[in-house]
């Protein structure tokens, strides 16, 4: 998926990479099967014939259903997605310059009972990935952005390498800053 993003200082142009497995929650796969066929994809994806997309690619949302994947099923897309995150990151040498986040989703209103997301959430975590749960919006009580804020607010404060500032003169007026913070205090007095 191509995105732009603008914020008051920079814009720049995404290719993103949204992702869930299966495809389709209406589809017959669960189980074993979901996870021969995802590990089918995976290996399809880090496979030669896919580095091109793993060059241009800025960013990857792997989205899990809450809802209705068990926290077994959860952990062992992890893994996949653990395979696809060494691969876009050169194996290990760290150059890949975009971000990788799993998102909760579910198709119910209802909420999803907390020590299933705290379960799912550990499980994330420990597999050193960001957890956005989109059933929740505003802030927890860290006042840390959480659901579709955060995830804005991953996509906007993440560090760009292919950013265009908005404005010449906002990189002037920092660089200005900068040298009127580093002056000493006699300097300013002897002027």
């Amino acid at each position: 998926m191509k995105a732009s993003v603008t914020t008051k200082y920079y814009s720049v142009d995404l290719n993103l990479l949204i992702d869930e497995f299966p495809e389709h929650r209406s589809a017959n796969i669960s189980g074993e099967k979901a996870l021969q066929s995802l590990n089918k994809w995976t290996d399809e994806f880090v496979s030669e014939e896919y580095q091109e997309l793993r060059e241009v690619l800025d960013g990857f949302i792997f989205c899990i259903d809450i809802e209705n994947d068990s926290i077994d099923h959860i952990e062992s897309c992890l893994e996949f997605v653990g395979r696809i995150r060494q691969k876009l990151s050169n194996n290990d040498e760290n150059d890949w310059s975009g971000f990788l986040a799993i998102v909760g989703t579910t198709t119910s209103s209802v909420p999803t009972h907390e020590s299933i997301l705290e379960q799912v959430e550990d499980a994330v975590i420990s597999n050193g990935l960001e957890f956005i749960d989109l059933q929740q919006n505003g802030e927890n009580e860290f006042r840390e952005k959480i659901g579709t804020d955060r995830l804005v607010e991953l996509i906007e404060t993440h560090e760009w390498t292919h950013m265009d500032l908005v404005s010449v003169n906002y990189q002037t007026n920092k660089t200005n800053r900068a040298k009127e913070m580093t002056k000493g205090l006699l300097d300013v007095e002897e002027e």
